[in-house]
């Protein structure tokens, strides 16, 4: 897989969850946010396995969501946020 393929289509897997509560404001953020991940992103993602990491956290919060077990889903974004910002911060050191 290209990374930058993996973050199209991880910037499609965020946006769904963004549009699904029809708030422009929120969705403009959002896009602002991903636009900024994605600069990083490209630097993040080459670190060995987190393609992989990425795939596994996105399939944790789908599961919590259809489960509409609110409560693991919260803590499994949170990971998944958590997470990404330690990979970028990573790799911003040189």
């Amino acid at each position: 897989r290209s990374v930058y393929q993996f973050l199209d289509v991880d910037k499609v897997f965020h946006m769904i969850l963004v549009d699904r509560y029809d708030n422009a404001q929120f969705a403009t953020i959002m896009e602002n946010i991903r636009n900024l991940m994605t600069i990083m992103g490209v630097r993040a993602l080459t670190s060995s396995g987190r393609i992989n990491e990425v795939i596994s956290e996105h399939q944790s919060i789908i599961e919590a969501l259809i489960e509409k077990d609110i409560d693991r889903a919260v803590e499994e974004m949170t990971h998944h946020i958590n997470t990404t910002e330690k990979t970028v911060l990573n790799e911003m050191i040189f």
